[in-house]
């Protein structure tokens, strides 16, 4: 289980994923998917450096996310924060996670929804008889 601001970072770097994916061949040598530690600072302006950084640092052991220096793939160092040369992109694990986290939540509300609906059509019938 994922704190919201570790989802809401898998959910941008998804839709980043998802938008170069779309683009024509001609635009993807001028855009890329991966998403910099700046740009995910911005997305939570009230927090610590040290939080968001330690956030991020969790993402890339757990290998939800992977960075792209070579050979570092899963950790990075203060100074590549520093300098902004920290670049990230969401992993397969991170993909899976939303997409279970979206099955799960239909599992609990399809049967909800259909219980609701018998409930209604028993006192409908009720009513009616």
């Amino acid at each position: 289980m994922l704190s919201k601001k570790s989802e809401k970072i898998l959910k941008e770097l998804l839709q980043k994923e998802k938008d170069f994916e779309i683009l024509p061949e001609s635009e993807k040598e001028l855009n890329t998917s991966k998403t910099s530690y700046s740009e995910i600072r911005e997305m939570f302006p009230l927090s610590s450096h040290i939080s968001t950084a330690m956030l991020v640092k969790y993402l890339l052991e757990e290998k939800y996310i992977y960075n792209h220096i070579g050979g570092k793939e899963n950790t990075f160092e203060i100074k590549n924060l520093e300098m902004g040369t920290l670049k990230i992109v969401i992993g397969e694990k991170g993909i899976s996670y939303l997409e279970h986290k979206k099955y799960v939540l239909m599992a609990k509300t399809i049967p909800l929804i259909i219980a609701a609906l018998s409930f209604i059509f028993s006192i409908y019938t009720f009513i009616t008889s």
